[in-house]
């Protein structure tokens, strides 16, 4: 459409507020008919933001041909003032900081930049917020300008804020000194660019003992997702779509954002077809969030010791990136493996089980490997089974315990078959995902159903690596009674390539 009308061959483009953007069609005439939107988190009509009204305005005009350009904005009789205010005035910029303090506090406390109430009110006064403050105080509801009233809002403020990240448990204040100090959730909170929202909902519902069906729930209540668009009548469209997951949410939730969010999610494990193009858009929107926050839960998992939850998590991860559920076949992973019955009628041909065997005799026997693949596809489609063969990884893995003053594991990997020619760990293969992925591990010691420690790592030829141990009351009687805790090798990015070892003792 685009270039038809950069052609000529059509008049008129009617795009959506957001295709402003995206589009570089300027023209001499553009018309922004309306100004607001259904919200459907709030169930009402709001205005289009200011620099979107802007963006729409700013396609009139070709440099090339117009030595002007006419933008018409068609709005609501009450509302012709503000805009003619708006379009011939400046308008001055306010700040938002004061609505998301929260998060900006959580960070610079994570950091150590900010360990006291006082250096709270320290950093605001470097901030861009306390000059608009000051310039138009009825905006964020000050009612004076004198000292007191400036100091008692911003401590009032300060405190509100506090105490939020304090009941969402990332922060501890002292009550006599009135230091602050980061806990483990606020760090998380910190290092993932997570809303404090997020891990209070993640703090008092997670629990130890989750499957997938429990974290993609879980990952899809995160406060990340509250922006998620649910489009005016897309709660029928939600709604038609629930009969085909394979655990379809509650009908009375189709029109929250944590509903389409799993709606969404489900639908790309399943490859299900999405019934419309801004359900593709939006796909890619809640996948680009996802890994964050699953990275997050793993890190919940860890400091809690749940190893049931967060191996559930790393099998959400490696499902995401594939497009496909935990316990699909794992061949169905490679192009033109589209169902169980062929993946099963590989194997048989293969007389392989699982991906992990099928890429290690892929990388032993290859011209064997293509023979057979040949006579079920054809050469075309085996050239892409063979291409994508060639990202997997076929590793060996060893590893010894180290029972000294300090006690470790210490793990050597070596892999065959493609290894990248740049530095680092190679590219993956993930068609399903929207952005390029490199190849990563997690390295996980266990014992029984609690994680003792995890380590992520990537590597390309080989590496080894050294897992250090806590003198935890677990791990002494473990060892007391003869035995060592079991070792996890898995691929962060494909489904049935994990490994697990167990150590010797040096």
């Amino acid at each position: 459409m685009e270039r038809l009308y950069v052609d000529g061959k059509i008049q008129v483009l009617v795009a959506t507020s957001t295709l402003a953007w995206g589009v570089n069609t300027p023209a001499h005439l553009v018309i922004v008919k309306g100004t607001e939107f259904f919200d459907a988190p709030s169930r009402r009509y709001v205005d289009y933001p200011i620099t979107d009204v802007l963006q729409m305005m700013g396609r009139a005009g070709r440099p090339q041909y117009d030595k002007q350009g006419v933008a018409v904005i068609m709005v609501h009789d009450p509302k012709k003032s503000f805009y003619k205010k708006f379009l011939y005035e400046p308008f001055p910029v306010e700040s938002s900081l004061h609505q998301q303090l929260e998060d900006h506090l959580n960070a610079e406390i994570a950091t150590g930049t900010i360990e006291s109430k006082q250096e709270c009110i320290d950093y605001l006064t470097w901030t861009f917020f306390l000059r608009r403050l000051m310039q138009n105080p009825s905006y964020y509801g000050l009612e004076a300008t004198d000292p007191d009233s400036v100091s008692s809002f911003l401590w009032s403020l300060i405190d509100k804020s506090l105490k939020q990240l304090q009941d969402c448990g990332c922060i501890e204040i002292d009550d006599e000194t009135e230091a602050i100090s980061a806990l483990h959730l606020g760090r998380i909170a910190s290092f993932y660019y997570l809303s404090h929202k997020t891990m209070k909902i993640f703090s008092s519902t997670l629990q130890g003992d989750m499957n997938q069906c429990d974290v993609i729930r879980a990952l899809c209540n995160a406060a990340e997702y509250e922006e998620l668009p649910v489009r005016h009548n897309e709660d029928n469209l939600n709604a038609e779509m629930l009969p085909l997951l394979r655990f379809p949410p509650p009908t009375h939730l189709v029109d929250k954002p944590s509903c389409k969010a799993e709606i969404l999610i489900q639908a790309h494990l399943g490859r299900t077809s999405l019934p419309v193009s801004d359900y593709v858009t939006d796909t890619r929107s809640v996948l680009d969030n996802s890994m964050r926050i699953l990275q997050a839960l793993i890190d919940i998992s860890l400091e809690r010791s749940w190893w049931k939850t967060c191996y559930s998590t790393m099998k959400t991860v490696q499902s995401l990136l594939q497009g496909r559920w935990e316990d699909d076949n794992t061949l169905m992973q490679l192009p033109h493996i589209s169902s169980t019955n062929i993946a099963h009628n590989i194997e048989k041909k293969m007389r392989v089980k699982g991906l992990k065997a099928l890429v290690k005799k892929y990388n032993r026997d290859r011209e064997d490997c293509v023979k057979v693949l040949e006579q079920e596809f054809g050469p075309q489609r085996t050239k892409d089974i063979a291409r994508a063969l060639a990202y997997m990884p076929d590793i060996t893995v060893k590893s010894k315990f180290c029972d000294e003053k300090k006690k470790y594991v210490e793990v050597s990997v070596i892999r065959r078959g493609h290894v990248s020619s740049r530095p680092g760990a190679p590219r993956a293969f993930t068609p399903c995902f929207p952005k390029v992925k490199e190849e990563g591990w997690w390295c996980a010691i266990v014992n029984g159903e609690d994680i003792i420690s995890l380590k992520r790592l990537s590597f390309g030829a080989k590496t080894n690596f050294k897992v250090y141990l806590d003198d935890s009351v677990e791990l002494m009687r473990l060892l007391s009674d003869g035995k060592l805790p079991k070792i996890y090798m898995i691929c962060d990015c494909y489904l049935g390539l994990d490994f697990l070892i167990q150590p010797k003792r040096v």
